[in-house]
């Protein structure tokens, strides 16, 4: 919600959605929100790929919606580990 604040600061109107699952998405309500708006942000607490934006991204599309979607999570990449323990 700060993030609105911010935002508003700036001019920017933002419409907040906290979803409690992605499955099933709720499209009732994501996708006339997304084609008023005519862009979504998302924030995911995993990984970007196959997420929340992702799965509007798709859903969008398939409902014929072309909105811009930006994702901000965890990138899809490898992440380093330590070495196990040798003795």
């Amino acid at each position: 919600m700060q993030v609105t604040v911010i935002l508003s600061e700036h001019g920017i109107e933002a419409t907040i959605i906290n979803p409690h699952f992605v499955k099933p998405l709720d499209t009732e309500l994501i996708l006339p929100l997304a084609k008023k708006i005519g862009r979504v942000v998302t924030s995911e607490e995993g990984c970007v790929m196959g997420g929340f934006g992702s799965a509007i991204a798709k859903a969008s599309l398939n409902a014929d919606i072309l909105v811009s979607v930006k994702r901000f999570g965890v990138p899809d990449v490898l992440v380093d580990r330590a070495e196990p323990n040798k003795s």
